[in-house]
C-alpha cells in the first residue's frame, strides 16, 4: 500500500480527525476503536481488534508496571481469602 500523507488539526477537545483517505485506506469505519501507541516516531494508531494478545504473566506485570505494586503476587484464593476476612472485620457488611 501507498503512503498516503495528510494534515489534520488536534481540537481544543484533544481531539484530531483523521482525513477521509486515511480512514478510507484502512477500512476504518466510523466507530472503530483504535489503540493509541507513543513511539520514536510520534504516535501510532492501529485497530483494537489487531493487538497481539499477551500472556498472563506479560498482562500482569505491565498492570504492576503501572500501579508501582512492588509486593509478591498472591493467588486468587489468597485475595478471595483477604476479601473475607475484611468484609467480617467490617462486620458483615
Amino acid at each position: 500500500m501507498a503512503n498516503t500523507t495528510s494534515t489534520t488539526h488536534i481540537s481544543s477537545k484533544g481531539q484530531v480527525i483523521i482525513p477521509k483517505a486515511l480512514r478510507d485506506a484502512k477500512r476504518w469505519p466510523a466507530g472503530t476503536a483504535l489503540v493509541a501507541e507513543q513511539t520514536d516516531e510520534g504516535i501510532l494508531l492501529r485497530p483494537a481488534s489487531a493487538q497481539h494478545k499477551q500472556d498472563a504473566s506479560t498482562t500482569l506485570r505491565s498492570i504492576q508496571e503501572r500501579i508501582g505494586y512492588q509486593g509478591k503476587a498472591v493467588s486468587a484464593a489468597e485475595m478471595k481469602q483477604a476479601i473475607a476476612d475484611e468484609a467480617e472485620r467490617r462486620g458483615g457488611r
